[in-house]
């Protein structure tokens, strides 16, 4: 079973970054210590989103133990297994516009941009 996603996922997941990295225009993140504080606050509610699936799925395993689940208690585990992902998906989606944006705002990052610039022939000092 292939666990990677098709391309046509990652076309739409790209979509959906342009469309979050558009939404993140608004926000000033040239520094880097704000941007990495976004990071942070994005990944805290992946991993709270991905605690609560571990939490169902211990529950949901007892299949894998040969016990036969209520068929309704089962429902709602997948469902809200399912629920969980969608907010991780675009939590990780916003969490990766997140960074492109510092990558591209950051003015750490502009310095090291600039540097690459001057030594490939450009005017100016490098180093």
């Amino acid at each position: 079973m292939k666990h990677e996603p098709t391309a046509a996922t990652l076309t739409g997941i790209y979509k959906l970054l342009d469309m979050e990295l558009d939404d993140l225009n608004a926000v000033d993140i040239r520094e880097a210590e704000r941007a990495f504080c976004m990071l942070c606050e994005a990944t805290d509610g992946i991993r709270d989103e991905l605690r609560d699936i571990f939490i169902i799925m211990q529950d949901a395993g007892s299949v894998q133990d040969g016990v036969i689940p209520d068929p309704k208690e089962l429902h709602g585990q997948f469902t809200e297994i399912y629920r969980n992902a969608v907010e991780i998906a675009g939590k990780s989606v916003r969490l990766a516009a997140i960074a492109r944006m510092g990558i591209i705002q950051s003015e750490t990052m502009n310095q090291i941009d600039r540097g690459y610039e001057q030594e490939g022939g450009g005017n100016g000092k490098t180093g």
